[in-house]
């Protein structure tokens, strides 16, 4: 198979999306062990540790002006104590599979969040495609809590999605990934070294989840998603977000030992069909797996 043929940028994308979407089943495991400003700081810290030397060596210092240095710092904070620590605060007792189907309205929140940015109504499809995802985590809640810690999560991540229009000379997608990494560490740091005054014992299967979310959700997930994009293009990459909630779906019994609830399947089921019906062929931009999700 060719690196540059369309299938190969198709399974790059695929395994993208679901290195991305096992991110909430491995910050499940993550959110009962450890304190959630220690665990953001450490993931930031193995992730920052690949990045930082690859980009260096790739493109150099980045040179930003003061104007797009502010947006990246708003991104590193919406990113790190924002989604992160957030999310790892309301996983601690909400469903992970529930909250990946809530997670995985993102998609639309950010076509969504285009619309109103622009003063202009959303396209009938676009109000269909919304409807039915958010049906889709009415029926999911039923399976298992959605925390609204993940709500306020999934709204940073959003909103720091919806930064990167804004940035005047954005730095190559791999730069930005290691700056976000760079920066969520530093603004998450004085609170871990806070926590850490709390003498804990922490299990290796925390210390697996960590490093998979690090390596694997950051960047793996990077990796994957940008070298399919780069091949196929952001629009026709847009469909494969629906990954991102089935992963999550798929995981949690598997990984968690968690029961399988049916309305869960359903809303995800909804949440899927309403990211294919909005971004399928929408020529929008999709949305990155967040090298946070950064």
């Amino acid at each position: 198979m060719s690196r540059h043929s369309p299938l190969f940028a198709a399974l790059l994308l695929s395994a993208g999306m679901i290195a991305a979407g096992s991110v909430v089943v491995a910050a499940k495991l993550t959110a009962l062990a450890l304190p959630p400003f220690t665990a953001a700081a450490l993931r930031y810290a193995l992730a920052a540790a690949i990045l930082l030397p690859w980009a260096w060596r790739r493109h150099g210092i980045p040179r930003l002006d003061r104007h797009d240095a502010v947006i990246l710092l708003c991104q590193a904070a919406l990113g790190s104590l924002g989604f992160s620590v957030l999310l790892l605060l309301g996983l601690r007792h909400g469903d992970a599979a529930s909250a990946s189907v809530a997670a995985g309205t993102l998609p639309l929140l950010v076509l969504a969040g285009s619309c109103l940015g622009q003063r202009r109504l959303p396209t009938p499809r676009l109000a269909l495609a919304s409807a039915l995802a958010g049906l889709g985590v009415v029926a999911a809640s039923h399976g298992g809590p959605v925390d609204p810690l993940i709500f306020a999560a999934i709204a940073c991540e959003a909103a720091f999605v919806s930064l990167d229009r804004l940035m005047r000379q954005p730095p190559p997608p791999l730069t930005l990934s290691a700056l976000l990494c760079l920066g969520g560490l530093l603004l998450t740091l004085p609170a871990a070294l806070a926590e850490a005054w709390t003498p804990q014992s922490w299990p290796l299967s925390a210390w697996l989840a960590l490093s998979w979310h690090g390596l694997v959700g950051t960047v793996l997930g990077f990796l994957c998603w940008y070298g399919g994009t780069a091949r196929l293009g952001a629009g026709r990459a847009a469909p494969f977000t629906a990954l991102f909630p089935i992963t999550g779906i798929a995981a949690a019994p598997l990984v968690l030992d968690s029961p399988f609830a049916l309305t869960t399947g359903l809303g995800g089921g909804l949440v899927v069909a309403g990211i294919l019906l909005a971004a399928w062929p929408s020529k929008s931009t999709a949305v990155a797996p967040a090298a946070e999700s950064v």
